[in-house]
């Protein structure tokens, strides 16, 4: 093939993976563009590689090393990052890596902007089976690059460790204790699959509708009038914080959205009657308790991240969602709405209080916001206002939704020194926001629960009948893990490497990886692979008491699975 035909081959690959990235290759003159970085003529992969980890290579090694860690590690996931686009483009030329940029579980973060990296690298961890890589990551490293461009490589150093530790506590959660409660709710809410409603017939439904996300922040008080005046002019959902004071003040959103699984969430929707034509939009990880007293339709909503990627498909597995506010925005885009205003979604302390939500909040959610370390970030008024951590990447989270929606126009209705300003949305004055939307048409839709409901009748059969096996399945792997783990006596690294190694094949590798992702999260998170546990002396003195917590937590999964 000629370098032109090699290009277009490879470009059409990557173009599955990330179409922004290769329409701005495909603008520039690649025919001219020379290689202006030497390579490592024989890259030397560092020791301790997990097979099925995440390996980043930090650098653009050249087409040559790419190919050597993707055919040494087939089974990792791998990302390559690198300031500098020209490199990758002239390997695109000169090699047919087609196959490998392809590959859903390899990205490229290839000129990427220092205030880019983090969205890009949440949208990566994102995809389906990324996350049950991250407990095993280690890099690869061009030294030269890293050298040449070192305060870019250490912007990038500090934002993935910020993207992986929002990540993993947004979505995975903290170990198996986690996993367990997960699964345990999943479980039980399951019992409601005959009330439930799917969300995939309603796609576009509401396109001429102005979509509200309803938040609780200490705005949202400012913001009752309009909403009580309009609530039949708009499509509303609300976190389910909020829930309580809209119906206080007789307003009515078209459903609750809900996704944590602690328990005290169960408080928000006690001690008050919840009509029954307001739905529950949900990950069904939330205590049971919210869908048993819960009168309306429920909308399951199965992500790729645990515990749902472990499990068949009832409905499409999304990627939604790392708060209820989230989870609304991305329903009401869903839903097809073109214009979709945030109200009450501060982000941020009031600046005159110091309070975390409105008025008359739950006592607990505000004492519990006490306790968070505060930064600050630029307001919406151009000046620094006090947040959190966990606010600001669930501000960035909501700009990484807006900026992939450019088909839809978010306004974050607020008054300018109230919140933190959320890149890519306009904000809007309150009253301007008031007046201008009284000229945007309005039609009432019809919503036909039986769509949905039937779309979930169809597959209940099957959908039942695999959650069986897949119950039986796991239940027989951590049966073996816990009389593997219980018979285990490893003196030293040699022995703990081979026993490790052999524990797939020994229980069987796809409920292995259960285990391997989340039971070993304990330990270790997203530092180390695990052959290299036993050169930590740290590791071989709890070695004893590691043994015996992980057979209990195994038998605590069988309970779950089987109660």
């Amino acid at each position: 093939m000629s370098d032109q035909q090699i290009l277009k081959k490879n470009l059409d690959a990557l173009g599955q993976q990330d179409r922004e990235f290769v329409a701005f290759l495909s603008q520039q003159n690649l025919s001219q563009i020379n290689r202006k970085r030497d390579f490592p003529a024989a890259l030397v992969l560092p020791q301790g590689l997990h097979p099925k980890g995440l390996i980043v290579i930090i650098g653009w090694c050249g087409e040559e090393a790419f190919l050597k860690v993707t055919q040494t590690y087939p089974e990792a996931t791998v990302l390559v990052v690198d300031n500098q686009w020209h490199d990758f483009a002239y390997s695109l030329c000169q090699g047919d890596l087609s196959e490998s940029l392809v590959q859903k579980q390899y990205g490229f973060l290839i000129g990427v902007k220092p205030e880019a990296l983090h969205e890009k690298l949440l949208t990566y961890f994102l995809r389906p089976g990324i996350s049950d890589s991250l407990p095993a990551l280690s890099c690869v490293v061009n030294p030269k690059v890293t050298k040449a461009d070192e305060p870019y490589f250490q912007e990038f150093s500090q934002t993935l460790t910020r993207t992986i530790e929002f990540f993993w506590n947004a979505y995975i959660a903290d170990g198996y204790q986690d996993f367990l409660i997960g699964t345990d709710y999943l479980l039980q809410n399951l019992k409601h699959i005959d009330r439930m409603s799917a969300l995939e017939p309603y796609a576009g439904a509401f396109k001429d509708r102005l979509g509200v996300v309803v938040s609780s922040g200490p705005s949202l008080d400012q913001h009752l009038p309009w909403l009580k005046a309009n609530q039949d002019r708009v499509l509303m959902l609300c976190a389910d914080s909020a829930l309580k004071k809209l119906l206080d003040q007789g307003i009515k959103p078209f459903a609750v959205c809900s996704i944590e699984r602690i328990d005290r969430l169960a408080n928000v929707y006690r001690g008050f009657e919840i009509p029954k034509d307001v739905s529950l939009i949900h990950l069904p990880v939330t205590p049971p308790e919210i869908a048993d007293h819960f009168p309306g339709v429920i909308f399951p909503v199965f992500t790729n991240v645990f515990p749902f990627n472990f499990l068949p498909e009832l409905v499409t597995k999304r990627n939604l969602a790392s708060s209820c506010a989230h989870l609304a925005l991305q329903m009401l885009i869903h839903f097809g709405c073109q214009r979709i205003a945030l109200i009450g979604q501060d982000l941020a302390y009031d600046p005159k209080t110091g309070s975390s939500h409105y008025n008359g909040m739950f006592a607990y959610a505000v004492e519990h916001e006490k306790e968070r370390e505060r930064i600050e970030v630029m307001g919406n008024n151009g000046n620094q206002i006090q947040t959190t951590k966990i606010w600001q990447g669930f501000r960035d989270y909501f700009s990484m939704i807006i900026r992939q929606n450019p088909q839809v126009s978010v306004y974050h209705v607020i008054d300018p020194n109230y919140g933190a300003k959320i890149d890519f949305s306009e904000h809007w004055q309150p009253d301007k926001f008031e007046q201008e939307s009284q000229n945007w048409t309005q039609e009432t839709v019809e919503f036909d629960h039986c769509l949905g409901q039937e779309f979930i009748a169809e597959r209940k059969k099957s959908f039942v009948k695999a959650l069986e096996e897949w119950k039986h399945d796991t239940k027989v792997c951590f049966e073996k893990l816990s009389v593997e783990f219980e018979k285990a006596s490893l003196s030293n690294k040699s022995e703990f490497e081979t026993w490790w190694a052999q524990l797939p094949n020994m229980v069987g590798e796809s409920s292995f990886a259960i285990f391997d992702a989340y039971f070993m999260a304990k330990i270790r998170r997203f530092t180390a692979a695990v052959k290299t546990l036993w050169d930590e002396e740290e590791f071989r003195a709890y070695w004893p008491a590691f043994k015996e917590e992980a057979c209990r937590s195994m038998k605590e999964l069988i309970a779950v699975l089987y109660p």
